[in-house]
């Protein structure tokens, strides 16, 4: 006969908890409509990318761009007053 220990059982059911999620959504969780909505460039607006330092935006592939690097339209980077990046001059 197997006993288990106490431990191991608490961590399965934790761990069934958080993948079943208990049927109900966190009141913080984004919905769907907010994940899709991400910023969608378009020619009078295009897209930039800035890390939460800095103080300039950035094209998409730029050498200076660091891992934790997220998408904003032009119009919220400079409203925020970010600046363009000298190396890879975005609009």
């Amino acid at each position: 006969m197997q006993l288990y220990r106490p431990e191991r059982i608490f961590g399965i059911i934790a761990l069934i908890v958080v993948v079943s999620g208990c049927g109900k959504q966190a009141a913080n969780a984004p919905s769907a409509s907010a994940v899709t909505s991400a910023p969608s460039g378009s020619p009078q607006n295009p897209i930039v990318h800035v890390t939460r330092k800095s103080k300039r935006y950035h094209l998409e592939g730029c050498p200076k761009l660091k891992k934790g690097d997220f998408a904003l339209d032009l119009e919220t980077a400079k409203s925020r007053g970010l600046t363009p990046c000298h190396l890879c001059n975005p609009p």
